[in-house]
C-alpha cells in the first residue's frame, strides 16, 4: 500500500462537515437526510474520523451543490466561498 493510499484511508471529514451543517444552519438530522443516511451515522462521521461512502457524499454534494473535492480533500475552492458567503447574508 502506497503512502498516499495510506493517508487517504483516515480522512477526516468531520470538520467541514460541521462547516456546512453551520452555514447552512442544518440539524444533524437534516444534513443525514441530504446525505442520505441515517442520524446515528452522520453522528459518527462529524465525530470523526469515520468517513460517509461515496453515495453519501455524491448525495450530499448534490443536494447542497458542494464540491465532493472540497468535502473530501478540504481544497478551497468556489464551493467554500460560496459556503461562507451564505454565512455572512444570514447574519447580515
Amino acid at each position: 500500500m502506497s503512502g498516499d493510499q495510506s493517508a487517504y484511508e483516515t480522512l477526516d471529514l468531520s470538520e467541514r462537515l460541521r462547516t456546512v451543517m453551520a452555514q447552512y444552519k442544518l440539524s444533524v438530522s437534516e444534513l443525514a437526510e441530504h446525505a442520505g443516511v441515517s442520524k446515528s451515522a452522520m453522528e459518527k462521521y462529524l465525530a470523526g474520523p469515520s468517513s460517509p461512502r461515496a453515495t453519501a457524499i455524491a448525495s450530499l454534494c448534490r443536494s447542497l451543490q458542494l464540491n465532493a473535492e472540497w468535502l473530501i480533500f478540504g481544497h478551497a475552492d468556489d464551493d467554500l466561498r460560496r459556503i461562507r458567503d451564505i454565512g455572512m447574508h444570514a447574519f447580515a
